[in-house]
């Protein structure tokens, strides 16, 4: 990871989550950095979920990739038919 400030702005309960996550982070515009830093990881524990996946952003960038989150959560990304 670059020397940048990152910050977390949410915290993914599984892997996959935290791809659909950047992904769609990423397609807003803003730049993601995903960080599994779980003890699963550090004591070298394979093939069991890990739950401490955080989703991290420029500091600068925090406020509204926070906001868009909430705006995804709140269906306002949803495709209207």
């Amino acid at each position: 990871m670059s020397k940048k400030n990152w910050k977390k702005i949410e915290q993914a309960p599984d892997a996959i989550q935290a791809e659909v996550l950047r992904g769609f982070l990423e397609a807003q515009g803003f730049t993601v950095h995903i960080s599994r830093e779980g003890y699963q990881t550090a004591i070298g524990i394979t093939g069991h979920p890990v739950t401490n996946i955080q989703i991290l952003v420029p500091e600068d960038q925090a406020k509204d990739a926070k906001q868009t989150l909430l705006d995804y959560y709140a269906g306002k990304f949803e495709a209207k038919e």
